[in-house]
Formats: structure tokens, C-alpha cells, sequence
């Protein structure tokens, strides 16, 4: 059980699922309620926590009549405590499996408005612009497009792009975000944005790099990657195939962190996908197809020291074995 003491972070939102797994149970004792109250008043994080918890869960009011939502919540209670084949069996017996394609937003707020190409989470798209040039749109991402006589303009809101720019002598072809401008130079390379920065790596030719704020630019050459926030840039480093590998429907982990990884394939699901922060740091190489996701996490099961937990249908963990 979740204890009172101040956790942070992840911490916290782990606690609010679990009460919330108990308090949905069967037979719940007032020593029960009592203690979730303690908990919830003990400091304001728990009650955001909690907020955010119930909201999710709340969405199963939702689903279709064949779904039995208090079994579902209950045998997932009860898996907490099985073994890692009982869970999956208990889970799959109460329908869990179907909520996957039935959640249909994570909990980060809708796309840009004004996007003209959107994918949701774990969506994948891939399209070929009046140029000829071919973009592929990676989970959760929206883009605007906006040609004209003397630019081609395509500017990421939210997510990664990878693009095959087709040549135009008259028009070059820009990618703009938050963060900066790139200018391609007949190439192949990838955007991404995440937390307030975004990274490019190049595949093929070169993309001019200008941070949108200051006098920074790099004229980055194939095989390179740099990242920049609106004022700040970094010098180029060796880009990583997992940035181009993702629009053959792979994840690729190249002797990185565990935490790192998960971090990435987090990405591709809705709910709440994290990391312990004791098997955060070991290594992980290999290649994941993005369609099974169960798949991924046996491999992890069976490559490390670790199992993946499932307290809530969208909440899943990665922790020591």
C-alpha cells in the first residue's frame, strides 16, 4: 500500500493508482477509506495525482456494454500481486485487451488546431506533398503545410516528421518549429520536439540549423544530429538509427539506457508507461516492432532483470524482476 510520506514525480501518480485500484474493489473497510483521506490530504501533489488518475479511469463509463469495467479494474487489482503469465491470462479474461484501441488520447491535450496532418497516439502516416517530397508523421504529431512562389514551408507543432525532400531550385524547403529553422540542402533528415527542444538528425545531403532566437547555426552533414532549444544549440554529434528507424515500424536501441528507451516507447501508447529508477540506468541494444507492444516488453522481460507491472489498464511500469 502507498504510504504517507512525500514522495514526487511518478511516485506520486504510482500511489493514486493504487488507492484507486483498492477503493474500486469489491469489499473496501473503513480502515481503507480512512487511510486513502489521510493520503490524499496529507499534501496538495496527492490530490493532483489523484485528479488526474480518476479522469482517466473515468473514461471506462465509456466503454461498450460487452466489457464488464468492475471486473476489469478487479482483476487487474488482483494481478498486481501474480505472477507475470497469471496477470496477462487474468487481464485478457476480463476484456483489458480491448481497451487499447478505445483510449484514443493520452492525457497531454489535443493537437495544434491549426495542423493540417495529424496522427494520434501510436498513429503512423505517411504522405507525398505536392512537391513530390515524401513525409512520413510519427505517433501524436501535427504539421502545417504552406507552399508558395518563393518557399516551401512545412512547420512541426508537435511530434517528429522525417522527410525526402524533393528538389525545386526555385523554392527552397524549410521545417520550422518553436525552437528553429531548417533549411534542407537536397537531404533526408528527421525532426523531433519534445520538452521545450527539438532535435535533427540528417540521413542524407545537409540541413542549415538556425536556433530561432539567437545567432546559432550549424550546417549539419549526413550521419549527424543537433539538438537546439529556441536560444541555445548544441554541437553536432553521431545521429542514432532509432530517429529513422521508427517509419520502418522499428524501434532500435543502440546500447542505450533502459529509462531512456522506455521513455521512447511511451510514445507509441496511451496511459502511463514509466521506468523504475532502479533498472533506469542498465543497457539495453536490440530491434522492437512497433505493432506488438506486448511483444516489446516480453523481450525486455526476458533480456533483463525486469518485469513490467500492470496496476490500472493504462497504467504500466517497468521495475526490477
Amino acid at each position: 500500500m502507498p504510504g504517507a510520506s512525500k514522495p514526487t514525480g511518478a511516485t506520486v501518480l504510482e500511489q493514486a493508482s493504487h488507492w484507486y485500484a483498492l477503493l474500486q474493489a469489491d469489499e473496501v473497510s473503513e480502515a481503507d477509506r480512512t487511510g486513502w483521506q489521510r493520503w490524499l490530504a496529507a499534501d496538495a501533489s496527492h490530490a493532483r495525482a489523484w485528479a488526474r488518475v480518476e479522469a482517466m479511469s473515468q473514461r471506462f463509463d465509456a466503454l461498450p456494454v460487452m466489457t464488464d469495467r468492475p471486473a476489469a479494474v478487479r482483476a487487474l487489482h488482483r494481478a498486481q500481486g501474480a505472477g507475470r503469465r497469471r496477470a496477462l491470462k487474468v487481464m485478457g479474461a476480463a476484456g483489458v485487451g480491448a481497451l487499447g484501441g478505445w483510449l484514443v488520447a493520452r492525457d497531454e491535450g489535443l493537437h495544434p488546431l491549426r495542423a493540417d496532418l495529424r496522427t494520434g497516439v501510436g498513429g503512423q502516416r505517411t504522405l507525398v506533398l505536392a512537391d513530390g517530397s515524401r513525409v512520413w508523421l510519427n505517433s501524436a504529431s501535427a504539421l502545417r503545410v504552406a507552399f508558395g512562389a518563393r518557399e516551401r514551408h512545412l512547420e512541426l507543432l508537435k511530434g517528429e516528421l522525417l522527410i525526402d525532400t524533393a528538389y525545386d531550385a526555385n523554392r527552397p524547403l524549410v521545417v520550422s518549429t518553436e525552437e528553429g529553422r531548417m533549411h534542407a540542402l537536397g537531404t533526408r533528415f528527421g525532426v523531433y520536439r519534445e520538452g521545450g527542444r527539438c532535435h535533427v538528425s540528417v540521413f542524407q545531403g545537409a540541413v542549415d540549423v538556425r536556433a530561432r532566437h539567437a545567432d546559432h547555426r550549424f550546417v549539419v552533414p549526413a550521419g549527424q544530429h543537433v539538438s537546439l532549444t529556441g536560444h541555445e544549440m548544441h554541437a553536432p554529434e553521431a545521429a542514432t538509427p532509432m530517429r529513422e528507424a521508427w517509419t520502418r515500424g522499428l524501434l532500435v536501441a543502440d546500447d542505450i539506457r533502459l529509462g531512456d528507451f522506455v521513455d521512447e516507447l511511451a510514445r507509441y501508447q496511451v496511459g502511463h508507461l514509466a521506468c523504475s529508477p532502479a533498472v533506469a540506468g542498465l543497457r539495453l541494444v536490440g530491434v522492437f516492432p512497433l505493432n506488438n507492444i506486448e511483444q516489446i516488453y516480453a523481450a525486455l522481460e526476458q533480456a533483463l532483470p525486469v518485469k513490467v507491472t500492470r496496476r490500472l489498464p493504462w497504467w504500466r511500469q517497468v521495475d526490477a524482476a
